[in-house]
């Protein structure tokens, strides 16, 4: 009655900030907090006729030991960059390293003096007992002092310790910028695909005329560079052991099954479905 004979309104559950515990609708507003996860779907995985550093339509293809698929300029630019990288950080090592023997020289030629100036002090007499023990006491009394100063004064920026950096030692091998592996230059396979016939797609399998897709499984012969699906490898070329288009031979371990993007379905070659972003969570 009250309220209705003053025109006033009662604050609205969902807009009612003054609880000490949040409502689903306020849950619900507080998009941006706590782990996130989302299903991702074929638009979000990479074309098999793309590079796997610029996402475009591979040119000149490369291809490493673990069959993932780079266009020549980009991979040996990547390369390079590993290179001056590395060397970079081994010129910051060496200046580390240098830097540490050096202090590590300083305290110990400190440590040495220090001994050789207590030794100079006992042996021509001028360190005398009670002056040992006053000494000891005013040493004590001082580091009492010190070590209460820094305990009651801890928050100042002119008493607090040193945090001493470390630095490891870099690594001297250039490493795959998909799998993360060691790669050389000399390691990288010239890929030879034939154009297919279909407009909607660029290579297909020489053999059987298919179209590669994120779906296939396609076979690299290492010697010459050619590609095939795996079903023609498995039941024609694998045998044979010499190549379908150039008849060149191959032993047992010169090919590699070439790297492809996901299809939206979860049993292709394993591939993760599911993105997890972190965020801050909330207090609730």
């Amino acid at each position: 009655f009250f309220f209705a004979v003053f025109g006033l309104m009662p604050r609205h559950a969902k807009n009612n900030t003054a609880s000490s515990f949040f409502t689903a609708h306020e849950k619900q507003q507080l998009s941006e907090y706590g782990t996130q996860k989302k299903r991702l779907g074929k638009e979000s995985f990479r074309s098999f006729d793309c590079c796997s550093l610029c996402l475009k339509t591979i040119e000149e293809a490369k291809a490493c030991q673990k069959g993932h698929l780079f266009c020549k300029e980009c991979i040996f630019e990547n390369l390079l960059a590993q290179k001056a990288k590395i060397k970079r950080e081994q010129k910051l090592y060496k200046q580390y390293l240098a830097r540490m023997q050096s202090e590590k020289d300083a305290a110990d030629r400190q440590k040495e003096e220090a001994s050789l100036e207590a030794f100079d002090k006992l042996e021509c007499g001028v360190l005398n007992t009670t002056d040992s023990v006053n000494s000891s006491e005013a040493t004590n009394s001082s580091g009492r002092e010190k070590h209460a100063k820094k305990f009651n004064a801890f928050w100042m920026p002119s008493l607090t310790p040193d945090a001493k950096m470390e630095m490891k030692k870099p690594s001297k091998h250039t490493r795959c910028p998909e799998g993360n592996h060691p790669m050389k230059l000399k390691h990288l396979v010239t890929v030879k695909f034939t154009p297919s016939l279909d407009s909607s797609t660029k290579f297909q399998c020489p053999v059987c005329s298919k179209s590669f897709t994120n779906a296939s499984t396609a076979i690299l012969l290492k010697p010459c560079g050619h590609v095939v699906c795996k079903p023609c490898w498995t039941n024609l070329i694998k045998d044979t052991r010499s190549c379908y288009t150039c008849q060149k031979g191959f032993t047992s371990e010169e090919f590699i099954q070439l790297a492809s993007g996901g299809t939206g379905f979860a049993g292709h070659h394993g591939e993760s479905l599911e993105v997890t972003k972190l965020s801050p969570a909330a207090w609730v």
